[in-house]
């Protein structure tokens, strides 16, 4: 037996901002392409970018910057991996995705 799942219409996602103020999203990644392609995903008018190269500067970063709205985060970095970075990340703040 085959099920077909469709809708008719899609179904909205919102999200409340809340404010007009540009959402900070911190990226992470040594590929400055690959980030270039990440943020152009992104409307320039809600969101502003920080880019950072490898993870030893991240929290340090965070230290500084308390409007960090989000963190986009590659596993495979040059000096400190993905995970050892997200470790420090949920030390400075358990909630900051």
């Amino acid at each position: 037996m085959i099920l077909k799942l469709c809708r008719e219409k899609p179904i909205p996602i919102s999200i409340d901002m809340g404010t007009t103020e540009l959402k900070k999203i911190l990226l992470v990644d040594d590929d400055r392409e690959v980030s270039r392609s990440l943020a152009n995903l992104f409307d320039s008018d809600k969101y502003s970018f920080d880019f950072l190269e490898d993870g030893d500067g991240v929290s340090s970063y965070l230290s500084d910057h308390d409007s960090v709205d989000l963190v986009m985060l590659d596993v495979n970095l040059p000096t400190l991996s993905g995970l050892e970075v997200l470790k420090q990340i949920r030390e400075h703040d358990s909630e900051l995705p």
